[in-house]
């Protein structure tokens, strides 16, 4: 195995509770922009309404994007407990919204967690970028509660493999990033059949 990384702890109960309130889901076309996946055909939008109500049957939010429910049903196919988290209401006055996590997951090794679900190519770069675009908008957001942090992340890389090298940079993101560090970083790869956590070098 290369270095880095960790196989994942096998699955535990869950715990938690899914979200609440809401009414039906709203209807929209298939995703507009394209899929973050190379080569990744969208689906129509009946498609992807009934697998988001498939995958998320507790979730009463907006409508999610493609590469959000795939995520969601990879992480299923290894036993994990997820429930999505809707988006925070806008600001009147500024139209803007709190920051929030895009999911609980209920039985994380560590017990019940929010974490950050990202879909983005398997090189060192995409990911770095995308998880620290992420910590940043979050500790810069005035709307958000005091101590309000993302910093637990599931990236999913799609049908790509993660090679030896990128598994050992993105160890050694905490060191490279030391403004917008984080607690943990698992990955899904080659179309979800691999899911392992990093190990975070935190040391100079």
């Amino acid at each position: 195995m290369p270095g880095g990384v960790k196989s994942i702890i096998p699955t535990r109960s869950p715990g938690g509770h899914g979200p609440r309130g809401g009414k039906s889901l709203p209807s929209r076309p298939s995703d507009s922009k394209p899929h973050p996946h190379h080569g990744v055909k969208l689906w129509a939008e009946d498609e992807r309404a009934s697998r988001q109500a498939a995958a998320l049957p507790n979730y009463h939010g907006e409508a999610l994007a493609q590469h959000e429910i795939e995520l969601a049903e990879r992480m299923q196919t290894h036993g994990q407990k997820t429930d999505w988290i809707p988006r925070a209401q806008q600001d009147e006055e500024t139209g803007k919204r709190p920051s929030s996590n895009d999911m609980t997951w209920h039985n994380h090794p560590g017990g019940p967690v929010q974490a950050e679900g990202k879909s983005t190519r398997a090189t060192y770069p995409a990911i770095r970028r995308t998880i620290r675009d992420a910590v940043y908008a979050a500790q810069k957001n005035p709307l958000n509660e005091p101590g309000f942090r993302k910093s637990v992340f599931v990236v999913d890389v799609g049908p790509e493999v993660m090679p030896d090298k990128v598994w050992n940079q993105v160890g050694l993101y905490n060191r490279r990033n030391p403004d917008n560090r984080i607690d943990e970083l698992w990955v899904l790869s080659e179309n979800g059949t691999k899911f392992r956590r990093v190990t975070m070098e935190d040391r100079k």
